[in-house]
């Protein structure tokens, strides 16, 4: 006679067959058992979905329920959570969403656990109306949400940067009754943090202190991170200061965050200082901190010693990542170390790690700014066969270095096949190829390509409306020029220094002085403070008119306002001197 104990020990021997991979074993024994008459019950199926669900083996899963429904053992509330569970493990969440409307049709009805299931995984996909939807569901169904199931939306919310309304579902949760709890706080506060709203986090974390929680590693670490991101470090150290104070140690999250926030503000003494604590804390730097602190090493200029902890990397470990190639490819290039920057990134392969658009986009760009085009070209056409995608930032700067050296047609038959291949140009891609046809003389294709930027609903920028109005003003169609400065206008764009100075000095080249004085005088009552460059412009041509008290009135301007002649000023003062 079969006795209970052989139904516990035989699920019992299922479960650790699911559990170590062998679903395929478990299930032909799980059938075996049956025909040999074992009564298996709801534990013996519910262990044997759960390794199908890990598996993703859902046909296998519907034969299994039909044959539960046959043998008159339904469905529990736990078989149908685990179900959901898989289902969304595996992306299928609208089904889900259908088993959890189908239990009620057995009489089995979803509890709070299920709910937080499907719930926990939609906020994961940031589908957080259809939460919502959910939550009215299980309230009409007279189940309350848990401090889990807001805590799970309040995070969703927040990485969906809707903190405003993970803060009205806080007041909510308190009318509920449901008190929040240290996870809900340390949520927010991360929330608020990303959001730069790092004031109103510090007001949080004393009202979660007033309320009776003490903010744990995670807390604190979010913090750290929100005041290194606004570059507020000094205050971030404070907060490492009040951890050890309360006994809460740093962990390698709290360290990663404040070693960036110091390097971001140029102290790298002072974050190759916390490394060093670190270690002596157990804490032994990952591939993140050594990243970071390469790439603050050459934002600040120092790419040697860059360079160096980069090797130890490569020899000792932690192993670089594509992040860590970036970060010194990208400094390589920008010291104008472009060899060793082709080294890095052809070694990239033989250590497993493919270069991305970045990687690609750091060197063409700084072959292009060298003149270099054709090694950029081969680059760009190396990672297209190598099915790396060009982003925006890619073919700008290869359409740039094209015009450099005057290749403005292959520049536009590039951004052609750019918006060809879906990758959509941006103000700045447009603007550079408005300049080099204003340079060239086409300004026919210059308004072009301003038409195109409104087609595309883009906005050109002051560096667009400025580009094509110089370009306006060297070809001497000064009415042009002042048309598209109005248009400019129009658009809620305020002209700066360099339109003004360019249109006054394309009226003293047509020789018509007092339009150029009456736009000067326009400017300085708009605001906008003259240069160097627009007060050179107005010497020479007064010196050339032979209106020396002019002339000398703009000099003696430009020094009570504490300005100094740059050296083309210089120049120009040399030569009249010289030539008068």
């Amino acid at each position: 006679m079969i006795q209970k104990a052989d139904v516990i020990q035989f699920t019992q021997f299922i479960n650790a067959l699911c559990k170590s991979g062998n679903t395929n074993k478990a299930w032909d024994l799980f059938h075996l058992a049956k025909t040999k008459g074992l009564p298996l019950n709801v534990r013996s199926f519910s262990v044997l979905l759960g390794g199908l669900g890990h598996d993703g083996d859902f046909s296998r899963i519907v034969l299994l329920l039909a044959e539960m429904t046959e043998m008159g053992v339904g469905p529990d509330v736990i078989i149908y959570t685990g179900l959901i569970k898989s289902l969304c493990k595996w992306g299928r969440v609208d089904e889900a969403i259908e088993v959890l409307h189908k239990m009620s049709h057995t009489h089995c009805y979803p509890d709070v656990v299920t709910y937080n299931t499907l719930i926990d995984c939609l906020c994961k996909e940031g589908r957080l109306d259809r939460v919502f939807g959910l939550i009215a569901e299980m309230i009409q169904d007279g189940i309350s949400p848990d401090i889990i199931i807001y805590s799970t939306l309040i995070n969703g919310l927040c990485l969906a940067g809707r903190v405003q309304e993970a803060f009205r579902l806080l007041a909510k949760m308190r009318r509920a009754l449901c008190s929040p709890n240290i996870v809900t706080y340390t949520t927010l506060i991360d929330g608020l943090c990303k959001k730069g709203r790092v004031n109103e986090a510090l007001g949080l974390l004393a009202k979660m202190i007033q309320d009776g929680f003490s903010p744990n590693v995670i807390t604190y670490s979010a913090l750290i991170d929100g005041l290194c991101m606004v570059y507020r470090v000094d205050e971030a150290i404070i907060v490492v200061a009040t951890m050890r104070h309360v006994h809460c140690s740093p962990d390698i999250v709290t360290y990663n965050a404040l070693i960036d926030g110091l390097c971001k503000v140029g102290r790298l003494h002072k974050a190759l200082g916390l490394v060093a604590k670190m270690i002596r804390d157990g804490y032994f730097p990952q591939t993140y901190t050594y990243t970071t602190l390469i790439d603050g090493l050459c934002k600040s200029g120092k790419t040697d010693e860059a360079y160096i902890l980069f090797v130890q990397m490569m020899k000792y470990g932690p192993f670089p990542d594509v992040s860590t190639f970036n970060a010194v490819i990208d400094g390589l290039c920008k010291d104008g170390r472009m060899n060793t920057a082709q080294e890095c990134l052809n070694n990239m392969p033989s250590k497993g790690l493919q270069p991305n658009a970045f990687t690609y986009s750091s060197l063409i760009c700084s072959l292009c700014k060298a003149r270099e085009v054709e090694k950029a070209r081969g680059l760009f056409k190396e990672m297209v066969t190598k099915g790396c995608s060009p982003d925006v930032v890619t073919y700008s700067s290869l359409i740039d270095g094209l015009c450099l050296v005057d290749r403005v047609s292959e520049a536009y038959t590039l951004l052609t096949g750019m918006e060809k291949s879906g990758c959509h140009p941006d103000v700045v891609t447009y603007s550079i190829l408005a300049g080099a046809f204003c340079r060239t003389g086409k300004l026919n294709k210059a308004w072009e390509i301003l038409d195109k930027i409104g087609k595309r609903d883009l906005k050109p920028d002051t560096v667009t409306y400025n580009t094509i109005i110089d370009g306006l003003c060297k070809a001497g169609d000064i009415p042009s020029a002042h048309a598209l400065m109005n248009k400019m206008v129009h658009e809620g764009l305020a002209p700066n220094v360099c339109t003004y100075t360019g249109l006054i000095n394309a009226h003293c080249k047509s020789g018509e002085m007092n339009e150029a004085l009456t736009i000067f005088e326009n400017m300085k009552m708009v605001g906008i403070t003259p240069d160097v460059v627009t007060y050179t412009v107005l010497f020479d041509s007064f010196c050339k008119e032979d209106r020396v008290d002019n002339a000398l009135s703009m000099l003696d301007e430009m020094r009570a306002k504490g300005l100094v002649p740059d050296h083309r000023m210089q120049q120009v003062i040399s030569w009249h001197l010289q030539n008068t």
